[in-house]
Parts: structure tokens; sequence; C-alpha cells
């Protein structure tokens, strides 16, 4: 029957509209699962490194350096090494930084200058930004210009202005985690060599006792 209708159409110019595929509703709950992964997934890198700090921050808390107020548990020892060990996300060299910072800089209407763009630029690849967190660090820079200001600010203005910010860099994290994990290790360091003080002082109550 298709086929008679659409030759009849097609005598008389006319075109027959085909029907359209209905959606399943599995197909739809599948694309609709998919929208929802794109809007809100995270990079689980740095989801993983924030919950990693977390949970060292409290197995040091109220503890004397080096020690440890409890032992960590061995997925978060395991988890530690594993992200310290990989070397993350390429970051972004100056030349980009420059480019980002002018056509930021341009959206503000502020004028700048080469010299001050690379101390900018230099600052902030010392930073060991990626892409990902260069633009997320200018939305922030964004939301605390004011929109009077034109003049470009100078590194000491434009440092503060990202310190404000209040973001820390994987790398950054990274490092942290390190940190964490010398601590660690110079803990269980301590424990098995106490100090030369607490052993002269454990051999002479020993000594007394005998005495005694």
């Amino acid at each position: 029957m298709t086929f008679w209708k659409e030759w009849r159409a097609s005598l008389t110019g006319r075109t027959v509209q085909k029907p359209e595929r209905r959606i399943q509703p599995v197909e739809r709950l599948k694309e609709d699962k998919n929208q929802i992964n794109k809007n809100h997934s995270t990079p689980p890198a740095r989801q993983d490194f924030d919950n990693l700090l977390v949970r060292w921050a409290n197995v040091f808390r109220g503890a004397p350096y080096p020690a440890c107020a409890r032992n960590p548990e061995p997925d978060l020892l395991n988890q530690s090494r594993s992200a310290t060990s990989d070397p993350g996300p390429i970051q972004i060299i100056s030349a980009d930084i420059i480019q980002k910072l002018t056509s930021f800089w341009r959206s503000k209407n502020v004028e700048t200058d080469a010299a001050k763009l690379q101390k900018q630029a230099q600052y902030l690849r010392d930073l060991t930004l990626d892409p990902i967190e260069l633009a997320h660090l200018l939305s922030r820079i964004s939301h605390h210009w004011e929109p009077h200001w034109r003049r470009c600010p100078d590194i000491d203005q434009f440092t503060r202005l990202v310190k404000k910010t209040g973001i820390t860099t994987t790398a950054q994290k990274r490092k942290l985690l390190v940190q964490h994990l010398k601590r660690w290790e110079m803990a269980q360091k301590s424990l098995r060599n106490p100090p030369m003080s607490v052993c002269v002082s454990f051999n002479k109550n020993q000594s007394e006792n005998a005495v005694a």
C-alpha cells in the first residue's frame, strides 16, 4: 500500500510523509541518562584527590608531627601511591596562557601590554595549571573583577587576585599527597627507631627496678 500511495502522490507532485519511528521507553531512558552524565560529570581524578586529602587530614588530626592519630587504611595508602605516581594531565604552556589572558582582558575592556602579560603567564605556569584549571581560574577572577576597573593589574595585584579565588591545582594536591605519604613513612620509622632520649630513660628505669 505504501508504494502505491507514494506513486499516486508523485503524479500530483505531492510527497507522502513517512511515519516517524517511535522512540521506545528504554531508548528514551538511556538518552536521558547519558545527558545527565554529560551535564553533571566531574573528572574522577580531581574528585579522588579531594577525597584522599580529607582522609589523610583525619589520619593526622591532633597528632604532633610526624605522628599519626590513627593508622591509614590500606586502600588509602594504595590509592595515594597510585595517584602520586600518575603524572596527571598535560600542563598548559606559556604561549597558550598568554593567548587566554589576552582574550580574557579584552573581554573586560582592559588594556594590556606584553610585559604584564608575560609576568602573569609566568606566574600561572609556575602553578602547573592544566587547561581546565586555567579556564576555571579565569572564571573565578572574572567573578571578583569590578566592571569599572580598566587597568591591567601588575604582577602583585594579579597574584592577590589569583589567591583570592582559593583554587588549589591538581599538581598542588599531588604535592600534598606526597608530603602526607612521607610523613607516614617518618611516623613508621620513628616507631621502629624510638628517639635516643626515650631509650636512655627506658634503660635507666629498667636498671633502677633491677637494683630495687
